[in-house]
């Protein structure tokens, strides 16, 4: 049976997204980037079935195992979205780009270590849930994160302010999605560190990774016109599409109809947007 929170609710919705997404890049990309991102694409769906699992249980072993799952997500992301800004704008030195592959295979190793390094224990949080408390390896892992998802930013940022017209929107459309779905994924590290910070952070996650997915498929956007009433398109979309739910769960409790709602509008979205899409660009 299903447990009804707003980690469930978090996780289902960012794993049937960026599962989507996977298989859109699958689909229409032809070149390496399309496929780097996939993989980012993929680690952020097994965070988000992690989350999905890790709220459902109450079995202590059970979610120390899902913990485990959930972090295989976690490592890789910034290694892929390094990755994937070096194939963007070829700014990440390619030895920090090595760096970071070593440091997630080590991660991974320990992640899945019989000792505590990564992970000390559990705490029931928001009466809703057990969250991992932090082993002594996981405080360089966390800083590293930050500091790799910095560094994508900040090479993100110089090829921004070096580009014109339609790659310097497209940088930017990908440079403040990645802004907004990273500093909504950072929030869940903070319940780590005891700052008992409900994860609202999990809904801004699929916006990034959709605003970003587009930007890499089409390359460069063809008219500024177009490009901006796609964006907002998108949004509008997304935030409906991420926000009923959220609403039914949050603010009226109806965990259960949310995570259907979401079921329904994650597979009706992408359509919802194409049709509207046309519909305006016929008009404009």
């Amino acid at each position: 049976m299903i447990r009804f929170n707003l980690f469930t609710i978090g996780g289902l919705s960012l794993f049937l997204f960026c599962i989507i997404l996977v298989l859109i890049n699958i689909i229409l990309g032809r070149k390496k980037i399309h496929f780097i991102w996939s993989l980012f694409n993929l680690s952020v769906a097994i965070w988000g079935f992690g989350a999905f699992m890790i709220g459902n249980n109450l079995i202590q072993k059970k979610v120390w195992f899902w913990w485990k799952v959930s972090h295989i997500g976690v490592i890789w992301m910034p290694v892929f979205i390094l990755h994937t800004v070096h194939l963007l704008t070829t700014k990440v030195n390619k030895k920090i780009l090595i760096f970071a592959y070593i440091q997630a295979i080590f991660f991974q190793i320990i992640d899945f270590m019989p000792f505590n390094l990564f992970f000390r224990d559990l705490r029931f949080v928001f009466s809703k849930f057990y969250y991992v408390t932090l082993g002594p390896l996981y405080h360089p892992f966390f800083l590293l994160w930050i500091l790799l998802v910095l560094y994508a930013h900040i090479c993100i940022y110089k090829e921004y302010s070096i580009s014109t017209g339609m790659r310097r929107l497209s940088l930017l459309y990908f440079l403040f999605g990645s802004i907004l779905g990273f500093s909504g994924g950072f929030t869940n590290f903070l319940i780590g560190y005891k700052l008992d910070i409900p994860p609202y952070g999990n809904f801004t996650i699929p916006i990034y990774c959709i605003a970003a997915t587009y930007a890499i498929i089409k390359h460069h956007l063809m008219d500024i016109k177009i490009a901006l009433t796609r964006a907002g398109i998108f949004i509008f979309v997304y935030l409906f599409v991420l926000g009923i739910p959220f609403i039914l769960g949050y603010r009226y409790s109806q965990w259960k109809l949310a995570t259907y709602l979401t079921v329904f509008l994650a597979s009706t979205g992408p359509f919802i947007y194409l049709y509207l899409k046309r519909q305006v660009e016929n008009i404009i």
